[in-house]
């Protein structure tokens, strides 16, 4: 209300989702499963941009990176183009690139 957070870039997110008992497991990291996959993303973006919108297209956590670098205005100079899209381009209603969206699991042997 007193505007201390207007030029604040706020992220939530979770590392996992769980799975309670849906695929036959109390636990994670055993299964790449919808329930372990899908995991919160809340963003609000400085001056409220976006505030209040509901994206459908997949995203990852991978594209935390470039939206912060492009929120506070870094532009790193990279012999490589960073992997990711910048998210707030995607709240904003810009068409993303179909792309391929990777997730990987750590099995003990």
């Amino acid at each position: 209300k007193n505007g201390r957070l207007k030029n604040s870039l706020i992220i939530l997110i979770a590392d996992h989702g769980e799975s309670f008992a849906e695929q036959e497991t109390m636990e994670h990291g055993y299964v790449l499963n919808r329930q372990e996959m899908r995991i919160p993303l809340i963003i609000q973006f400085p001056d409220g941009r976006g505030t209040g919108k509901r994206v459908k297209t997949p995203v990852s956590t991978i594209d935390i990176f470039p939206t912060v670098m492009k929120a506070v205005g870094i532009n790193p100079k990279l012999s490589y183009s960073l992997p990711g899209v910048d998210l707030a381009q995607i709240a904003a209603g810009e068409s993303s690139p179909a792309r391929p969206l990777f997730a990987e699991l750590f099995q003990e042997t």
